[in-house]
């Protein structure tokens, strides 16, 4: 049979996300815990609806959510899931089949990322490969990270990669992700508050140019249209104002 997994998602006003999210979370669990923090648009009712774990925990950051969520699991073995993500049926098989085989890896999936409707093959969203299954006696969440928390792993660790994508409903717009994307600054430029860094405008400035130069050129962004060049500049911006002074 193999190990049983657990999956944690960490989620505050998704109502319009959450239950999808879940639905897709049984095709590989039973156990599945949603971890909210004081969710104002119904959300808390349609998770229990749907007979998924529903916590509230004060907000202390992404990676203290979900180790709090892991320390609430069923099982040792988590899949980490954001609610704007979807296991899907091709997904959830292959890790139905390696259930029987984990021992103390750490499993990858690359999430195939969206723009609206549109997935996305190139430019900076491709290949997006995230740490998700783990053991959580073996792995945690790095708390010191404020944003793009980041699984620990020990050094005699080997990590798996999967084939099916894990699919990514990033942002419904590109208005949307530009909002998103200034809270991540936002909260990149208090990191560096709090560390006592100074990034120079010229070198912020240069390291926005060179992604842009990057992401659409020499990483095919314009093959995906209009959407690979308007990522192409939301992610120039995003890099010009999380150095921003």
């Amino acid at each position: 049979m193999g190990v049983e997994i657990s999956v944690v998602i960490i989620a505050k006003n998704e109502s319009q996300n959450i239950v999808d999210c879940i639905l897709s979370a049984k095709r590989i669990s039973s156990d599945i815990l949603v971890i909210d923090n004081d969710s104002k648009d119904g959300m808390p009712n349609l998770v229990k609806s749907t007979g998924a774990s529903y916590f509230n925990q004060e907000w202390k950051g992404y990676s203290n959510q979900k180790n709090f969520g892991n320390s609430q699991a069923q099982n040792d073995w988590i899949f980490s899931l954001d609610a704007d993500e979807r296991i899907s049926e091709e997904l959830a098989n292959e890790i139905n089949l390696i259930k029987s085989s984990l021992k103390n890896e750490v499993v990858l999936v690359n999430r195939l990322n969206h723009l609206g409707k549109k997935a996305i093959y190139f430019g900076e969203w491709n290949p997006d490969w995230q740490k998700r299954l783990f053991n959580r006696n073996l792995n945690h969440w790095d708390e010191s990270k404020v944003v793009h928390e980041e699984l620990l792993m020990n050094e005699n660790q080997s990590t798996q990669k999967l084939k099916a994508r894990l699919l990514h409903f990033t942002t419904p717009n590109a208005e949307h992700y530009r909002s998103k994307m200034e809270v991540y600054a936002k909260l990149h430029r208090e990191n560096l508050k709090k560390q006592g860094r100074t990034i120079p405008f010229y070198k912020g400035m240069s390291s926005a140019l060179f992604g842009f130069f990057r992401e659409y050129l020499l990483k095919l962004g314009f093959l995906d249209g209009k959407e690979g060049l308007q990522l192409a500049i939301l992610h120039f911006n995003y890099t010009k104002n999380k150095y921003k002074n």
